[in-house]
């Protein structure tokens, strides 16, 4: 195909999709060649295992974080999911770059946002979703403060009083917040983004 978007006329018909093979370049970039029955193109790049597999979760997965404040990185998906593979794992889990792993008993409402923060005693993995915001510490999940509303978005930065975790949504509601949709937490909860019935998708 050429950069205007024609084929060029010595390609076999263009209406026939049994025509065309669809595999990779050696740069691992998309290419469409005619089907050639004597040089047949690779699925895959050279780069990939032909043979590697390993299920993924059974419904929606909303976010993905990679973890790499411990000794190897970890893969989280979070979601609307009951398991992964042959893992049960409700609406969050794992992956170590073989298996899966679910974090507790999982979480009862959809995740929507991942992020790793340092309160204090040391890198926490925290998750929000619908009415909640949890950290995980290794063994178990524990609240963090939100009762109600949605968390759409967790960061972490450094707006020059130190790092927090910022946390966007809608209808935030806990401990000294109403209806919020911008919170800062470095330990305790500030109401950053006023009140009003937009919401903070992204951050």
């Amino acid at each position: 195909m050429s950069p205007v978007g024609a084929f060029p006329a010595t390609f076999p018909n263009i209406h026939d999709p049994m025509a065309f093979d669809l595999g990779c370049s050696r740069l691992c970039r998309p290419l469409l060649a005619a089907a050639l029955s004597t040089a047949p193109l690779l699925a895959q790049c050279e780069e990939w295992s032909p043979d590697y597999s390993v299920g993924g979760p059974d419904g929606s997965v909303h976010v993905q974080l990679v973890d790499t404040s411990g000794s190897a990185p970890v893969l989280y998906v979070g979601g609307q999911f009951l398991s992964v593979g042959e893992t049960p794992a409700q609406r969050i889990a794992a992956f170590d770059g073989v298996s899966w792993s679910p974090l507790g008993g999982g979480l009862d409402g959809t995740v929507r946002a991942l992020a790793i923060f340092d309160s204090g005693s040391g890198p926490t993995l925290y998750a929000g979703g619908d009415g909640f915001l949890q950290s995980w510490d290794g063994l178990a999940w524990s609240s963090v403060g939100i009762t109600g509303g949605a968390v759409h978005a967790l960061e972490v930065h450094d707006d020059g009083t130190g790092p927090a975790l910022f946390v966007g949504g809608a209808g935030l509601m806990g401990a000294g917040f109403l209806q919020g949709r911008l919170l800062r937490f470095d330990g305790s909860f500030s109401d950053i983004g006023g009140i009003g019935p937009s919401r903070v998708n992204t951050l």
